[in-house]
């Protein structure tokens, strides 16, 4: 019987497992503020403070010079008592459902790339408000990450359907993927192989950038594909998502390209995963792959070659690349 590795190099070829060469052509060492797309991170609630705050902490680690962070005000003031000067915050009324004109001229005047979902609470109001952004977005034509309750909330309300020729990057996990299938009229396989083959015709049929979060992940635009082995089974724990959803954001400000912008924030976000357990084990939490980002940083900013060799101890071998 064809292994799952064997599958995906026949039908793909090799190069659909992602590689250190996905990060390398896309960052700059020497990268400044006028040469970077402003980031807008949107999200937060009462009931989950941190996840939008992880997203920007990746995604500055991953070298943005700033984020404005669009949240309730609670949220934004843990950002603020942070002691990281790269968040710039904007308070949303919660009790508004519409947005404010201060927020549209923002999202209007700014190059900038978008990240929507982590941390949302779904009550009525808030539902409201944000299906008005993403579709507000939309028209403006943004760059945008689609992450958490942002992906429930475009699936149902139908705005799922209309998503073709937009620059949308949606990041599920297993329960939205379920959810997206769903609403496709699709039934999600448990054959790896076939889960790959349906996120490729997924992302087709929607004309966005998926990728799909599990134990290994899948990265398609509809047309090209990356699997990443990077990252441990503990990244299932809270908040590795949005990480996962921050870096991602973070290369879409340096490339046009989003399918090269998920697949590079994938990969880091895995290795980084690979760092943080190899010296935390199994106390590992989602704060650890900030300093796995940091770690895979310096190789980067000083042009070392971030290959399979180069990270021999953290890396799975071939026999090991099963599901």
């Amino acid at each position: 019987m064809m292994s799952i590795l064997s599958q995906i190099y026949k039908k793909y070829g090799k190069e659909a497992v992602t590689s250190s060469e996905d990060v390398l052509d896309i960052i700059v060492p020497d990268r400044r503020k006028n040469q970077i797309s402003k980031i807008i991170l949107i999200g937060g609630s009462e009931k989950y403070r941190g996840a939008i705050i992880i997203s920007g902490l990746a995604a500055l680690r991953n070298g943005m010079h700033g984020a404005l962070l669009i949240a309730p005000e609670k949220v934004c003031a843990i950002a603020n008592n942070s002691l990281t000067a790269g968040f710039i915050t904007l308070a949303i009324d919660e009790g508004a459902e519409k947005l404010s004109e201060e927020i549209r001229e923002i999202i209007k005047k700014w190059d900038t790339r978008i990240l929507i979902g982590p941390g949302i609470d779904k009550n009525e109001k808030t539902l409201n408000r944000v299906l008005e952004l993403m579709k507000f977005i939309l028209t403006q034509n943004i760059p945008m990450v689609v992450d958490a309750n942002a992906i429930e909330i475009m699936i149902e309300t139908k705005l799922i359907h209309k998503l073709k020729n937009k620059k949308i990057v949606m990041t599920p996990n297993d329960k939205e993927f379920i959810m997206l299938c769903g609403s496709l009229n699709l039934k999600v396989p448990k054959d790896f192989f076939e889960r790959i083959q349906l996120s490729v015709k997924i992302a087709k049929k929607l004309g966005i950038v998926l990728c799909v979060k599990g134990r290994r992940d899948i990265i398609t635009d509809g047309k090209n594909l990356k699997i990443t082995y990077a990252g441990e089974p503990v990244m299932s724990t809270a908040g590795c998502g949005d990480v996962l959803a921050g870096l991602i954001t973070s290369f879409m400000a340096e490339t046009d390209d989003l399918f090269k912008a998920a697949t590079a924030g994938t990969f880091i976000s895995g290795r980084a995963g690979d760092i943080a357990f190899s010296k935390k084990g199994y106390s590992f939490v989602a704060q650890d792959l900030l300093d796995g980002i940091i770690e895979f940083s310096k190789m980067a900013a000083t042009q070392t070659t971030i290959d399979e060799i180069s990270l021999s101890k953290y890396t799975f071998k071939e026999k090991d690349f099963e599901i």
